[in-house]
């Protein structure tokens, strides 16, 4: 959980597209208007629709169960990545 939502968080501030250190350390401390939140929403789409969740194969559970940068490592490999929830094609 720790290595998806850091990409879920990433793509979310851009999708917000905040640069300033303070406003990335409280991203939802501000009102957000329909197309933010729209964004919001295809980007945690794409997260829960991305293929590997509903992959019947082991790989995934092992995976996960691995440490968190190898985690991160196996997402970069299979296109889980904050590019990707922003709208990239896989």
């Amino acid at each position: 959980m720790m290595a998806w939502s850091e990409l879920l968080r990433d793509a979310i501030l851009a999708k917000l597209d905040l640069t300033d250190a303070d406003d990335r350390a409280c991203p939802f401390y501000r009102e957000l208007d329909k197309r933010q939140l729209d964004g919001i929403r295809q980007t945690v789409a794409r997260l829960f629709n991305w293929k590997f969740w509903s992959d019947p194969g082991e790989e995934i559970d092992r995976v996960l169960s691995d440490n968190k940068s190898e985690v991160k490592e196996w997402f970069r490999k299979h296109d889980l990545t904050t590019g990707y929830l922003l709208g990239a094609p896989s």
